[in-house]
């Protein structure tokens, strides 16, 4: 028996990664090859202290996703021929065109019977249908790819923010989800005069209602708010009051905290140590609202009982308590 048939027959190809490289060990030994009528072929003995440590008699080394390869043979000891032919119909299952099985003169169809050609013709017609079809799911998934890249660009540049970002742009994207659930919203700078003290960001009511809420929007790198902001958004209250006649029917505090912690997972809820402070602020009719619950709230809205989410903002005082899915 001839060792690359052997070989192939009682040691299936080993594929070992390196980097973006394929080592294909065709055979792997601890011991010496079985004997050939050849007796050349067999191995020299190894060195003292190496007769249990495996090596590959042949090798391949094959870059991946590229049809570039290199053989290495055994020594000249061995038949080369038989190793050639053992390679070659490795090769030929990834490029017939090249490696032709000339090996096996079975497999020509010159040699088949009629059930082999009609079974080996729906052999390859299927084949054909595999690569048409794997083709086409590859093209889905690059369109597919670049359609996710746009969205997810979109998301970062808009409501991801409630997310990400502070000043201006946050307040922008609350004011967009208070307008999705219903509310018609007004930014209070466009509204008073510059030369007014500083009111708060946002003002909110429900259409054809004369009841306002005042919105304070803060985002913090390291904090998850501070207490001082529902002291400031008391002062603002006072100064709603001085303006309508009345005070504000609401105060909202919307905070981004823990910025610095990109995760938004791992941050705390909004003003966690501070409960007492919270409380005194409920009194007022106050809401602390988180934007990680404003952006669930737009994860889900079409499936949202939006009306609920709004009386949950209008009717809830301490902590907020948005109902999302």
């Amino acid at each position: 028996m001839d060792v690359p048939s052997f070989a192939s027959r009682e040691f299936p190809p080993k594929y070992v990664p390196l980097g973006d490289v394929f080592v294909v060990i065709l055979w792997q030994c601890s011991e010496s090859p079985p004997a050939t009528s050849d007796q050349s072929s067999r191995p020299k003995e190894r060195e003292k202290g190496q007769e249990n440590s495996p090596s590959p008699l042949a090798v391949i080394y094959w870059r991946e996703h590229t049809n570039l390869a290199v053989a290495s043979l055994p020594h000249s000891m061995f038949s080369q021929y038989e190793w050639v032919e053992l390679l070659s119909l490795h090769w030929s299952q990834s490029d017939r065109e090249s490696f032709p099985p000339f090996g096996d003169w079975t497999k020509s169809p010159e040699w088949m019977l009629s059930e082999e050609t009609t079974l080996l013709e729906r052999i390859n017609t299927l084949q054909q249908q595999k690569l048409s079809t794997s083709e086409e799911i590859d093209q889905q998934i690059h369109r597919l790819s670049q359609d996710f890249t746009h969205a997810a660009l979109a998301a970062n540049q808009g409501p991801r923010r409630l997310l990400t970002a502070q000043n201006d742009e946050l307040v922008e994207e609350v004011k967009s989800v208070f307008a999705e659930i219903g509310f018609t919203v007004e930014v209070v700078d466009e509204l008073l005069d510059a030369s007014l003290p500083k009111r708060e960001y946002l003002r909110l009511r429900l259409p054809n209602d004369i009841s306002w809420e005042a919105i304070e929007v803060r985002g913090y790198g390291k904090s998850a708010g501070k207490t001082s902001d529902l002291y400031r958004l008391g002062r603002f209250a006072n100064l709603f009051q001085q303006e309508k006649g009345r005070p504000p029917d609401k105060q909202i505090y919307v905070v981004n905290g823990q910025l610095d912690i990109r995760n938004p997972s791992h941050r705390q809820e909004p003003l966690a140590s501070a409960e007492e402070d919270i409380e005194v602020f409920s009194k007022n009719n106050g809401v602390v609202i988180s934007t990680t619950d404003l952006f669930r709230v737009l994860q889900t809205l079409d499936k949202l009982d939006v009306a609920g989410v709004r009386d949950s903002i209008i009717n809830t005082v301490g902590r907020s308590a948005i109902p999302v899915l």
